[in-house]
């Protein structure tokens, strides 16, 4: 018998009784997992028997918004230009002509320009992705439509953004004069802060609604005669359509104020609010301007390009009683000139005077927090204009854009004690960046300067101020308005180009695995 042949006997039997043992314990391995599956499954923990330790866990996740849209009003309008009566007497808006000159800067993918309803898209040159150093720069004409300006991000960073401006002026009729105003970006809560509402003032305030969605907004008015509401004349609350506008008479709605601050809630979507304020005594124009929201109330406040020379008034509000100390800011030094008792919840109207010839802007400390912005006056022979000047929103990275047609002095203003630089960035129409300039200020100097000091034929200026020290603004005239020898006056504010985030914190929890 081979070797092979008697070993074959033995390696079979235990080949048998192998396969018994591991068929034994299979069955076994698979009684006690489903055994212990029954029991996973019928078992529920109790809730203090989870280990939170490593199940838990809370991160803040930072939220950008890169689709920008901000609304550009329409030239200035009259609030009745009805062809009826006697010619000689009728109101006219003259020869009046408006610009808006569009500005996006930054990390950019898209944008354009369109009316409120976003119908009407108008040519604009195409956006060059590749290089954020140029802007997209567009110019259009400014009729009696607003204008809905829309600027998506790649990236939401400091210098990505936008910031356009409007400006319309006559030589002849009732709108003799400058307006001008910055471009504005809708919101659910904002105020503003008007002068009077007597006769010979009216003060249309236009709701803009970029939306697909209509709202409906609350409206509050406080003046200058006591600390409660005014019961209006007018509907308190007020609907605006989707795409669309509606036009509210506050000189109707709240009359014979000195000065006024309203505050608007919209219950369902932002909207855009720009107040057009005209003033005239009989048939002599007095001047007109556009009013935006203000800012964040604060206990020092800083009113850059007031007008050297003009006549200036100050309206304030505070939601708490206290006292303001208002100072000139001159490029050689600031200098006291009047205080202000405010009351709360009214609002308190101050005349400064005329403002020294070197005078580049108004600073307010208070306190206690509070609004404030300057009227600007300045007279012709046989007319006048005003400016409505809004305190500044002091930014690392902000921009003011310049449309066509006007002259503009740039004045920029050291808000701190100490010595600081910032850089001033040119943008041609091409949207090329045309110059760059450094501005070395000490503690509260101010400098005036022209935009083409900077670059010539500058459409739009950017401000990069790492020290968030300096206050800017535009002084604005027109050269036609000039040349006919007729009084000229408006303001263009700067813009943030700060990024839109917000800080979303997530929680992360195992209680829900059971």
């Amino acid at each position: 018998m081979s070797k092979t042949s008697r070993h074959g006997g033995a390696r079979s039997r235990r080949s048998i009784w192998g396969t018994v043992a591991k068929a034994t314990a299979s069955t076994v391995t698979l009684v006690a997992l489903l055994g212990l599956f029954g029991i996973v499954t019928v078992f529920v923990p109790l809730r203090g028997a989870i280990d939170h330790g490593d199940g838990e866990a809370s991160h803040a996740v930072a939220v950008g918004q890169t689709t920008l849209q901000t609304v550009c009003p329409a030239r200035m309008q009259l609030a009745d230009t009805g062809s009826y009566g006697d010619a000689a007497y009728r109101s006219s808006e003259g020869d009046i002509t408006g610009k808006t000159r569009f500005a996006s800067f930054g990390s950019l993918y898209d944008s354009s320009v369109t009316d409120i309803s976003g119908d009407n898209k108008q040519k604009t040159a195409s956006v060059d992705m590749s290089d954020s150093t140029k802007a997209f720069i567009h110019q259009s004409g400014a009729d009696k439509k607003s204008s809905l300006h829309t600027t998506r991000l790649l990236e939401t960073n400091k210098g990505s953004g936008a910031a356009s401006a409007m400006a319309s002026w006559a030589t002849k009729g009732d709108l003799q004069g400058v307006s001008s105003t910055r471009c504005v970006v809708p919101q659910l809560t904002q105020s503003l802060l008007l002068p009077g509402t007597q006769t010979g003032w009216t003060q249309q305030l236009v709701l803009s609604n970029p939306s697909d969605k209509s709202t409906t907004v609350a409206i509050e008015a406080r003046g200058t005669k006591s600390g409660e509401p005014i019961a209006l004349a007018t509907d308190s609350k007020v609907t605006v359509a989707a795409n669309g506008e509606t036009v509210v008479n506050l000189s109707a709605a709240a009359p014979s104020q000195q000065g006024l601050y309203v505050t608007l809630n919209s219950t369902t979507t932002a909207v855009a609010a720009v107040v057009r304020v005209v003033h005239a005594e009989g048939l002599v124009s007095r001047g007109s301007d556009f009013a935006t929201s203000v800012g964040v109330p604060s206990e020092t406040l800083m009113l850059p390009a007031v007008a050297s020379g003009s006549d200036v008034t100050v309206e304030a509000f505070a939601e708490k009683a206290g006292e303001a100390t208002l100072s000139w800011v001159t490029k050689a030094k600031t200098i006291k000139a009047k205080t202000i008792r405010l009351d709360a919840n009214k609002v308190a109207v101050l005349s400064l005077g005329k403002a020294p010839s070197d005078a580049v802007g108004v600073s307010v400390s208070a306190d206690v927090r509070m609004n404030a912005a300057a009227m600007c006056v300045e007279n012709g022979s046989d007319q006048s204009d005003f400016s409505l000047v809004q305190a500044a929103d002091i930014q690392e990275v902000s921009a003011i854009a310049l449309p066509e047609g006007i002259d503009a002095l740039i004045d920029v203003v050291n808000t701190t004690d100490d010595k600081t630089t910032v850089t001033l960035t040119a943008y041609s129409q091409q949207g090329d960046q045309a110059g760059v300039k450094e501005i070395t200020l000490s503690g509260h100097q101010a400098v005036s300067l022209a935009p083409k000091d900077v670059a010539k034929n500058a459409a739009a200026l950017t401000l990069h101020d790492t020290g968030k020290a300096v206050a800017w603004g535009a002084v604005v005239r027109s050269d036609a308005v000039s040349k006919a020898k007729v009084s000229g006056l408006g303001y263009i504010g700067s813009t943030s180009l700060m990024p839109m985030q917000a800080s979303v914190r997530v929680n992360r929890s195992l209680d829900i695995v059971q």
